[in-house]
């Protein structure tokens, strides 16, 4: 039987890839769920904080960063549960849940028209005074 060792350099090397690696895409997620915040606190669900360890235990235990229906009181509640970023956990009625989709959309939209517009476009107007075509050229 022949193992394969590494050597001491180069396992350290890939411990420290593989950190940076699970960091950044913890820190991703995080961007995305302060991006959610925003658009759900604008949509107006209210934020509710953990401000207890039971909160926050509590919280702990919910789906994270997903907005989850829920019954309460015969009518639909919107729940978006966040542990690790904000410890809080936004709840919200169907209407504001809508406006939420709505702003969503628009923002998809938006990035949609900038990805695809002018900036791609070299020929556009759109570059500033001293003519077309990229900036960075004049």
């Amino acid at each position: 039987m022949r193992t394969n060792h590494l050597p001491p350099s180069l396992r350290i090397a890939l411990a420290a890839a593989l950190a940076i690696s699970a960091n950044a895409c913890s820190t991703i997620e995080v961007y995305r769920a302060e991006d959610t915040e925003e658009l759900l606190a604008s949509a107006g669900f209210s934020m509710k904080p953990a401000d207890t360890p039971e909160k926050l235990e509590h919280v702990k235990v919910m789906p994270q960063h997903v907005l989850t229906p829920q019954q309460k009181d015969g009518k639909t509640v919107y729940i978006f549960a966040d542990a690790s970023a904000c410890r809080c956990v936004y709840t919200g009625t169907e209407e504001q849940y809508k406006r939420f989709q709505d702003m969503v959309r628009q923002k998809h939209m938006d990035m949609d028209q900038f990805s695809s517009g002018a900036m791609n476009d070299p020929t556009s107007g759109e570059w500033g005074a001293q003519g077309t075509g990229p900036w960075w050229l004049y």
